[in-house]
């Protein structure tokens, strides 16, 4: 898995297997909810990528035979509960006739740029909640309610540009982006500390230097 996202595809990845291999990692996590999209997003995507994996729609081949490829390789789970199986399968051969007579790499290429459109591309995202006990040093200012089981966790993002948190307690409709909160950019931290249980930054500040915990780190 590409750990450092490219910004430009074509200029980072000279490779046609490295730039195949962003492309797979994209679809993967796509199906694993790492991006939050509409259901005309989701079902735009997956007939590109079935323009990418069988080239064009054929009638002799495809027409009348929804079982060429497998739902759940497409749409995420949320999705085929939301519309139906049925009904899925039958928007999915609708979507993939539509890209007839384009290049199968081209699409591929068109795929991950629009994926890159995304609010959340270039993020490593993992769920955190606020240690009770944390500190800033030399001042008494609280950024984050401390995370208890009736409060929301909220979301850190690790970038290439920084790391920096989202809310995610009010926003309930996954087609639409987590609020971002707090920003961190690299050149801001001097220090980070971790262990099993607790992620700790020193940030710079101009007036004093404080520290922010973060506890229970867990993947999203």
């Amino acid at each position: 898995r590409f750990k450092f996202w490219p910004s430009d595809i074509d200029h980072n990845l000279k490779d046609s297997k490295n730039k195949h291999q962003l492309y797979l990692q994209m679809r993967r996590d796509l199906l694993d909810n790492r991006y939050r999209m509409s259901t005309a997003e989701h079902f735009q995507l997956a007939g590109m990528a079935l323009q990418v994996e069988f080239g064009d729609f054929s009638e002799d081949i495809h027409g009348g035979n929804d079982t060429y490829f497998m739902l759940d390789h497409y749409l995420p789970q949320h999705i085929i509960y939301e519309i139906g199986k049925q009904q899925s399968k039958h928007c999915l051969q609708k979507v993939h006739r539509a890209h007839i007579g384009q290049s199968q790499s081209k699409t591929e290429l068109k795929f991950c740029r629009q994926i890159q459109q995304l609010d959340v591309y270039g993020f490593h995202i993992f769920t955190v909640g606020i240690d009770k006990a944390y500190s800033r040093i030399g001042s008494t200012d609280t950024a984050f309610m401390p995370h208890t089981k009736n409060n929301n966790s909220i979301l850190l993002g690790v970038h290439v540009e920084g790391i920096f948190l989202f809310e995610i307690g009010s926003n309930k409709d996954i087609s639409k982006p987590h609020k971002m909160t707090e920003s961190y950019f690299w050149h801001k931290v001097e220090r980070i500390q971790y262990d099993k249980t607790k992620f700790q930054l020193q940030i710079q500040d101009t007036t004093n230097d404080h520290f922010q915990n973060f506890d229970d780190v867990n993947e999203k």
